[in-house]
């Protein structure tokens, strides 16, 4: 096969033929090239009267060929309906018919004289989930799914996705448009030439002409794992409103990449309960370091303090934006993966990072900058650095950054067999489709993921050893021992329920990290008090 060609018959839906194209880029595999044929043209609503004009495909799409027939250049309509004088307009029509899937079958014909050596004919109101390399059957005449109609309706090859290779079906004699099978072009409202839809005479040829002429049936599951059809997309041509619905909804199926759009901004997700002591600084870090937006997650309980009281400026400026979390258990994955859904298509990169995590990028320029030289790479792991309780052991009114200096060794063990420094969280790029959020936080999931870690070196595990030279995590994750007996109260991630147990192992915790004091000893003591068994 000399090349791999995608045909789309276009009618006033330029938003979906664009849409469906972009899916295909997304989707549908590498080297394709798309031939629109255009028969835009002034339409009446088939149900009001109301007129409205022609909509024609003007993209300007690489890759992307436009037969114009718009005015009939290619195919004078008009010319070749007057050759059936007694068709009936009354058939499935509304007594209006513009006989749509004739001028469908007519096109298609035409294509199969301009385009000799194949190709895959596809809806303007399909969005392409997958690869369809598959579709390519160089030994079938076609490669399609079924349909089954009731009624009158003639079984029929469903035109969404369908494979035709036109050199094997020109040579078996087979043909899309018959005008003694086709729709409606006879009269009679019994007569049995009336009732060939779209694809039906093309599945006859098929039937028929064996064994010259062959096809391989795909099955409905199948399509439907491949396609989204919004089905009669240019019959609803008008309908802006459900077009712009259909289209939102799928928009991680063609919604370009923040990358393929040029866009270079980062943002930054988190999830907090009663942080507002830390909140304004947090902020201001991220901000300084190039952030465009921070999306905060408020999961405190009724009651309790709202992080919105303390960032009023910043939400009032654009850059902080805060989604009610509240009144739910510990959510942090949820949390992460409806930030990434609703907003994974806006920005190149988003960070996914707690209150205690203060990214250090060292004297680099900034951020956005940085990120640029992660090429196709898919998510960035960037090490925590502990950072000590530095000799503190009471909350004090100066940033976090300046109290605590003193960074934990490298090679310390918490509760794992390997450092816990070893541990990342992670930069996501925008516009990955499917990628979630699993079990844990630090490390996203989805098919074919390429991880890389602060040097760009490629990682096949959910962690990576110790390396700060590019950029590093500094994570103050006890702080003081008053501070840390409150983190505790509000939800220690690891540590749930509470009971001796989970008593047991903050505190394990805690003095894996800072220096063991008869003062913090008592600090913890009373501040967790005596668990319950």
């Amino acid at each position: 096969m000399k090349q791999k060609t995608i045909c789309i018959i276009h009618f006033n839906t330029p938003e979906l033929t664009e849409a469906a194209i972009l899916s295909l880029r997304k989707h549908g595999g590498e080297g394709y090239h798309v031939t629109v044929f255009d028969n835009s043209a002034p339409a009446i609503d088939q149900k009001t009267g109301e007129k409205y004009q022609a909509r024609p495909f003007t993209a300007k799409m690489e890759g992307v060929t436009v037969i114009d027939n718009t005015k009939g250049q290619v195919i004078d309509f008009e010319k070749e309906l007057a050759k059936y004088p007694d068709k009936s307009t009354d058939i499935g029509c509304a007594k209006s018919c513009v006989f749509g899937s004739d001028k469908h079958m007519m096109s298609i014909q035409k294509l199969w004289e301009l385009l000799s050596d194949g190709f895959v004919l596809m809806d303007s109101d399909v969005l392409i989930k997958e690869n369809i390399d598959w579709m390519f059957w160089e030994g079938e005449c076609c490669c399609g799914y079924i349909s089954t109609m009731s009624a009158k309706r003639i079984p029929r090859l469903m035109p969404m996705l369908l494979w035709i290779n036109v050199p094997m079906c020109v040579a078996a004699g087979a043909r899309f448009f018959d005008p003694d099978r086709s729709w409606a072009l006879h009269a009679g409202l019994d007569n049995p030439k009336n009732f060939w839809d779209t694809g039906a005479a093309f599945l006859d040829d098929i039937k028929r002409l064996k064994p010259q002429c062959h096809g391989k049936a795909i099955s409905r599951e199948r399509i439907l794992q491949t396609i989204v059809h919004l089905k009669m997309g240019s019959w609803k041509q008008n309908d802006a409103t459900l077009h712009e619905r259909w289209l939102k909804q799928y928009e991680d199926l063609w919604l370009p990449s923040p990358k393929m759009r040029g866009i270079q901004d980062v943002a930054v997700c988190a999830i907090g309960r009663n942080e507002n002591r830390y909140a304004v600084e947090w902020v201001d870090h991220y901000l300084k370091l190039g952030v465009k937006k921070i999306f905060i997650y408020d999961n405190g309980f009724k009651g309790e303090e709202r992080v919105a009281d303390v960032l009023g400026k910043y939400i009032q400026k654009g850059q902080v934006e805060i989604v009610d979390w509240r009144d739910r258990n510990y959510m942090q994955n949820e949390a992460y993966n409806d930030c990434y859904q609703k907003h994974g298509n806006e920005y190149a990169w988003i960070g996914f990072f707690d209150f205690d995590e203060f990214l250090n990028i060292g004297k680099k320029k900034n951020l956005p900058s940085l990120m640029k030289t992660y090429g196709d790479a898919d998510a960035v792991l960037v090490n925590w650095r502990i950072f000590t309780d530095s000799g503190r052991t009471h909350y004090e009114a100066e940033g976090v950054k300046k109290r605590f200096t003193v960074p934990m060794k490298p090679d310390t063990h918490v509760k794992y067999d390997f450092p816990e420094n070893n541990h990342v969280k992670s930069f996501v790029r925008g516009g990955i489709v499917g990628l979630k959020f699993h079990m844990q936080p630090h490390v996203p999931h989805s098919p074919q993921l390429k991880c890389v870690n602060a040097k760009g070196k490629v990682l096949q595990k959910p962690f990576t050893e110790y390396d700060p030279s590019v950029m590093v995590l500094d994570h103050y994750t006890t702080k003081t021992a008053e501070e840390f007996v409150e983190k505790v109260k509000r939800g220690f991630p690891l540590m749930e329920p509470y009971n001796t147990t989970y008593r047991k192992h903050a505190v394990e915790y805690f003095f894996a990290i800072n220096e063991r004091t008869e003062e913090k000893e008592k600090i913890l003591a009373e501040g967790l008090g005596k668990p319950q068994a």
